[in-house]
C-alpha cells in the first residue's frame, strides 16, 4: 500500500492515543485538517491492507488479576511446526516467535493464575521434539511502548500513554521513558470490578468497529450506554488499568523488518541504571528485568526495532560500550508464529 502524507500522519496519530469520543474519526479529521468520511475510509484501508491489526486498549494484566511469563523452548528443527501448532492452540499463548538461537521458540503465556501457567508448561514439556522449556517471568518493568513512526525520523518513539508507569522526559533524546516498577510489588489487583465493568472489558477486547460511532456499537454488546462505556475507558486510562488505547500495527508491514531481542547479563546493583538507559533509546520498545535460569544467565531484556539488522546491531554495540557489559546476545525474529491480544474474563 502506497501511503501519502495524510496516511502517514494518521498512522502515527492512531497508534499514540486514539480519541475516546463518541465520534473519534470526526475528532481525528479536525486534528488532521481532513474530512471524517475520508479519515474513516483511510483507517479501513490501512486495516484491510494489513498495516493495522486492530484498534483497542492495552490493559495492565496484573491489575486485572492475571499473571504472565516469557518462555524459551529448545526445539529440534524438524519438530518446530508441530510444536508451534500445539503451543499456539492454548488461548493463554498470546505471542510466539521463532528466533535464531539455541532456544529457538519464544512465547508469552498470560493466565488467571500461576497454577494455570504451571499446568500449561507441564503439558508443553511433554510435547515431542521439545528438549527444554524455560520460564522467565518479568521482575521489573522499565518500558513498555510500541509506536512505529511513519513521519519524521525512522525510529519508533514513545508517548505518555504508551509507557507502563509514570514517565520522565530525557531532554537529550526527547523521549519518554519509565521508572522501574516491580511487577508483583506495587500494582494491586482490581478486585472491585463489578459485572458491568467486566462486560465492558469483554466488549473492548473485540476490535474497534470501523464505523462513525464505534463506542456505541461496543456499548450495545456490553449492555451499557455509549456515555457509560466512554466514561469507563477514560477513567481506566487515568488510573492506569488501561495502559494505552490505540492502534496495533504490523511493524514488518510498515518497514520495521529487523526486530531483535537483546538479552544482557547485568550485575544486580547495575540493573536500574542499565534499564533506564536502554529505556531512553527510541529504538527500544520493551525493557524488563527477568528471572535468570540455570543455563540462561541473562536478566535484562530490551526489544530493539529497526529497518535493517545492521541498525539493531549498532544499537547493541552502543549499549554495550555505554554500560560496559560484555555478556549479551541478540536474538533476531525469523518467523512470527502467533500474535494476539490476551483474552480476559
Amino acid at each position: 500500500m502506497n501511503l501519502d502524507d495524510l496516511d502517514r500522519r494518521l498512522l502515527d496519530r492512531i497508534q499514540r492515543d486514539f480519541p475516546i469520543e463518541p465520534r473519534p474519526f470526526e475528532t481525528l479529521a479536525r486534528e488532521l485538517d481532513a474530512e471524517e468520511a475520508d479519515v474513516l475510509a483511510r483507517v479501513r484501508a490501512l486495516h484491510d491492507a494489513g498495516l493495522v491489526r486492530q484498534i483497542g486498549p492495552v490493559f495492565d494484566l496484573h491489575r486485572l488479576g492475571y499473571t504472565s511469563t516469557l518462555c524459551a523452548a529448545k526445539i529440534a528443527p524438524e519438530a518446530v511446526d508441530t510444536a508451534a501448532a500445539r503451543i499456539n492452540a492454548y488461548p493463554e499463548v498470546t505471542h510466539n516467535y521463532l528466533r535464531d538461537a539455541q532456544f529457538n521458540m519464544w512465547f508469552t503465556l498470560v493466565a488467571p493464575s500461576q497454577n494455570r501457567i504451571d499446568e500449561i508448561l507441564k503439558e508443553i514439556r511433554r510435547v515431542g521434539g521439545i528438549d527444554e522449556v524455560l520460564s522467565l517471568p518479568a521482575e521489573n518493568t522499565f518500558k513498555i511502548n510500541v509506536h512505529f513512526r511513519k513521519t519524521g525520523t525512522a525510529t519508533p518513539f514513545s508517548s505518555s500513554k504508551g509507557v507502563a508507569v509514570p514517565a520522565f522526559r530525557n531532554r537529550d533524546s526527547h523521549h519518554l521513558f519509565s521508572r522501574t516498577r516491580q511487577i508483583n510489588g506495587d500494582c494491586p489487583h482490581l478486585d472491585h470490578l463489578d459485572d458491568r465493568d467486566i462486560a465492558v472489558i469483554r466488549a473492548l477486547q473485540d476490535p474497534l468497529p470501523l464505523v462513525e460511532r464505534p463506542y456505541a456499537e461496543l456499548a450495545e454488546r456490553a449492555a451499557v450506554t455509549e456515555d457509560e462505556l466512554v466514561a469507563r475507558i477514560r477513567a481506566w486510562l487515568d488510573s492506569g488499568l488501561i495502559r494505552r488505547f490505540g492502534a496495533r500495527v504490523k511493524h514488518r508491514a510498515i518497514g520495521y523488518t529487523a526486530n531483535g531481542m537483546s538479552v544482557w547479563d547485568v550485575a544486580p546493583d547495575q540493573t536500574e541504571a542499565a534499564g533506564n538507559y536502554m529505556a531512553s533509546l527510541p529504538q527500544v520498545s520493551h525493557c524488563y528485568t527477568r528471572t535468570r535460569a540455570e543455563n540462561w544467565p541473562y536478566n535484562l531484556y530490551a526489544m530493539i526495532h529497526a529497518q535493517k539488522e545492521e541498525e539493531v546491531l549498532e544499537t547493541v554495540q552502543q549499549i554495550a560500550a555505554r554500560l560496559n557489559i560484555s555478556n549479551s546476545k541478540i536474538l533476531f525474529s525469523t518467523r512470527e508464529l502467533k500474535k494476539s491480544a490476551p483474552k480476559f474474563f
